[in-house]
């Protein structure tokens, strides 16, 4: 009986902890997104509409109070203009992060404290968090060949092109990890 009443306690100290820690990642994710769709030319209206609920739900540690100003102004510009913005963005370097789930990781062998449901949700999301940063090692590994002077001029088109669809892919990749993290964040609250 005792175990029972501490596994409880210890199963909603450790789901509070591991939320805190989804919702930082869904908004890095969300944001980062957009950065990157900005950076590859296809920001638009719907990305933004579909960033502004996470980025005004968001008091974690991440937040930032003036980008949900920046979201505002961004809704106020035509396609066109969404389109040009994107153009002068274009040429700017572009460092992808990799993102971790420290406190899950700590706390994997407790994972058997909570539902079979939560616990391959909690799998998944740590499942496909790894398969985007392996798509980013990915993107660095050829970018570190665009500086190779070995290359010939036609490879280094074929690396740039690989790049760019590795961008777009790791954008789709994290707007579905912050969607899927969002499911669940809210069927558990």
């Amino acid at each position: 009986m005792l175990d029972a009443i501490q596994n409880s306690y210890r199963r909603a100290a450790i789901q509070k902890s591991l939320f805190v820690e989804l919702h930082d990642l869904r908004c890095k994710l969300a944001m980062g997104t957009c950065l990157l769709a900005e950076r590859t030319g296809t920001l638009n209206r719907e990305l933004l509409l579909w960033l502004e609920p996470i980025e005004k739900s968001y008091q974690g540690f991440y937040a930032q109070p003036d980008f949900g100003k920046g979201i505002q102004g961004l809704l106020k510009l035509n396609d066109q203009q969404l389109q040009e913005l994107c153009k002068q963005s274009a040429d700017r370097g572009l460092s992808l992060k990799k993102y971790a789930l420290p406190f899950l990781e700590l706390h994997l062998s407790s994972l058997p404290l909570f539902s079979p449901e939560f616990q391959r949700n909690v799998l998944e999301i740590r499942a496909q968090l790894s398969a985007i940063n392996e798509e980013i090692d990915l993107v660095r590994f050829y970018q570190a060949k665009t500086y190779d002077s070995s290359v010939t001029p036609e490879n280094y088109e074929i690396i740039r092109s690989s790049i760019k669809r590795l961008y777009g892919d790791i954008g789709r990749m994290w707007r579905d990890l912050a969607d899927n993290t969002g499911k669940l964040l809210q069927r558990e609250n």
